[in-house]
């Protein structure tokens, strides 16, 4: 699907992104931009949805569930500067992109795909 194409652009933006890098686990707080937090609460939903779905064994579902992740992503990316030279925020938000990349190969291996 369209929704799925573009789901796909987003994960390989993810994973060059973190290409090479080592996720850090720092202690901080930062105040959140509207976009990360956004993009937090979409995986925690799609997440769930798509685990559920794995289980009944439905990819259909579960790949939409995935798909609802498509507008925050982008939204995280426009808005978001992750490479950010405060290293709080970089390593919040690098995990925040593993994290996602991890949700989506719970589903399926994005990395196979090609084109």
């Amino acid at each position: 699907t369209e929704d799925g194409q573009d789901l796909l652009i987003a994960y390989r933006r993810a994973v060059n992104i973190l290409k090479d890098k080592k996720l850090e686990t720092i202690h901080g707080k930062y105040e959140k931009e509207p976009a990360e937090t956004r993009l937090k609460i979409a995986l925690e939903n799609a997440e769930l949805k798509a685990s559920e779905a794995v289980g009944e064994e439905d990819f259909t579902k579960s790949m939409s569930a995935l798909a609802q992740l498509r507008v925050p992503i982008d939204d995280y990316f426009s808005n978001v500067t992750v490479n950010s030279d405060d290293p709080v925020k970089r390593a919040f938000r690098l995990q925040m992109l593993d994290r996602f990349k991890r949700a989506v190969h719970k589903v399926a291996d994005f990395g196979r795909i090609d084109g």
